[in-house]
């Protein structure tokens, strides 16, 4: 059983007996929540002090075919919290469940499309991006100018380890810490030097000492 939302449900079950149930009680209850009370009929009138705050206002029990043992229920407004077991109780008679369902006939809708530049209908500003000609051309030659860094900076690397100059620059640097050790009168400098002078006696050879 089902009903869209907003609206009305009519419940109606049917005692296997038909027999007259007039003078029965009825209690309508949600077994799915804790067996909330939604609606009780006794004595010919309904007896709402025990109803679940979630259908106050909103049940209406129509006592008109009892006689022929059927009970109908009416929930009013329904929403989605509306859908689930509904347990119809006759004591001692016997008890009858039915499921609800409350849909929901509202469609959702795709959000407006965009004209802003840079941006399509799906906000992807990368996508509008390498969709651009321009900004492709933009993109090669960055790449292209990148390449050229790198390949001179080591070309210049090379062309200096070849030449020597690394060689000429780690003495000329060696000859300067000397000279500053020597004027500071710094031992801890002058020792490491020493030892420096102890590992590289190759290279330490090859340098022209400044007088």
């Amino acid at each position: 059983m089902s009903a869209p939302e907003g609206g009305n449900i009519t419940i109606k079950v049917h005692m296997v007996l038909q027999r007259d149930l007039t003078e029965n009680s009825v209690d309508v209850t949600r077994p799915d929540l804790k067996r909330a009370c939604v609606h009780e009929y006794r004595n010919r009138r309904s007896y709402l002090s025990s109803q679940s705050p979630q259908y106050r206002g909103r049940t209406t029990f129509d006592d008109e075919h009892l006689h022929n043992g059927t009970m109908v229920l009416i929930i009013s407004n329904v929403t989605w919290a509306d859908s689930g077991l509904y347990r119809f109780v006759v004591p001692p008679l016997g008890v009858c469940t039915v499921r609800v369902s409350v849909v929901n006939d509202s469609r959702t809708t795709e959000p407006p499309e965009t004209s802003s530049a840079g941006t399509n209908h799906h906000g992807n500003h990368s996508d509008a991006l390498k969709e651009d000609p321009l900004w492709k051309t933009v993109l090669i030659w960055s790449g292209v100018v990148a390449s050229i860094v790198l390949v001179s900076a080591a070309a210049a690397v090379f062309f200096l380890w070849k030449s020597g100059k690394f060689k000429n620059l780690k003495c000329q640097l060696r000859q300067w810490r000397r000279r500053e050790a020597e004027r500071t009168q710094n031992s801890h400098e002058m020792k490491s030097l020493r030892d420096e002078d102890a590992n590289h006696a190759a290279d330490e050879a090859s340098c022209e000492r400044d007088v």
